[in-house]
């Protein structure tokens, strides 16, 4: 089970949930330009991420596999301010 953690798709969207500081810090220093390139990272990030999953057949259900969904929902409100 802990491997399953390390696999592709799981590291794509950690680097996503890691993103959403800088993001916000970004928006919040006016540096709008910066912000723009990470989102449209973590935009492509998850596309890839969908797309290894799938390739990879990674569809197991992991304790903690809820962070795409929360990497999702927490990058909407920092996209906001």
């Amino acid at each position: 089970m802990i491997n399953d953690l390390w696999t592709a798709p799981n590291q794509l969207t950690l680097m996503r949930l890691f993103f959403i500081p800088f993001i916000i810090i970004c928006i919040v220093e006016r540096r709008y330009q910066t912000a723009l390139i990470l989102v449209v990272v973590a935009g492509l990030s998850d596309g890839l991420d969908g797309l290894a999953a799938r390739l990879l057949h990674a569809t197991g259900r992991i304790p903690g596999s809820d962070c795409r969904q929360a990497s999702a929902e927490l990058a909407v409100p920092g996209d906001v301010l």
